[in-house]
């Protein structure tokens, strides 16, 4: 893929939500489309934090810090989702 096509991102560049995931279980996918319980668990990793490191992790880090409060919201109904299927039973 190259620079002018849909979807490839400059690692320089922060991802968007319809960027893929540079790395990980779910490279490949939709930024979006990635779990928001893996992004958070991802940003707060070391690997995460340190560009010098794992520079495409970075990226995923600064994507989270970026949309915490939305990712942290989705994280809170998934739970209260699986709390009201339990009661159901």
């Amino acid at each position: 893929m190259t620079a002018s096509q849909p979807g490839s991102v400059k690692p320089e560049q922060p991802l968007d939500d319809d960027d893929p995931m540079p790395v990980g279980e779910h490279q490949g996918h939709r930024m979006e489309d990635v779990p928001a319980k893996y992004l958070l668990w991802c940003a707060d990793q070391p690997f995460a934090k340190d560009p010098r490191w794992q520079p495409r992790w970075a990226r995923v880090a600064a994507y989270v810090e970026r949309n915490r409060i939305a990712l942290e919201a989705e994280v809170d109904a998934d739970a209260a989702d699986e709390d009201d299927s339990r009661g159901d039973r």
